[in-house]
């Protein structure tokens, strides 16, 4: 976010684990000014979703092969679908 100086989110993985390269990101539930996820796919497969709010991962997965492209369905309602 340009309006703060110090990152909102900073995605790292643990010390101990290896880096993997973030090929897509994509915003999500944000039907109202409260709720905001980002979802994350990597080169190794793996798919993470973070809730802004409470700087946590609600979701990961691993579909096998390197993510490019994540979308959510329709802004207006609750998230129900996510396509990878």
């Amino acid at each position: 976010d340009p309006r703060v100086e110090r990152p909102v989110l900073t995605l790292e993985p643990i010390s101990d684990h290896s880096k993997r390269d973030c090929w897509c990101v994509t915003f999500g539930n944000s039907f109202n000014n409260k709720e905001r996820y980002l979802c994350s796919g990597y080169d190794n497969g793996d798919v993470k979703m973070f809730d802004l709010r409470t700087s946590q991962i609600v979701w990961s997965e691993n579909v096998d092969n390197g993510v490019t492209s994540i979308e959510f369905d329709r802004k207006d309602i609750e998230m129900n679908k996510m396509v990878i």
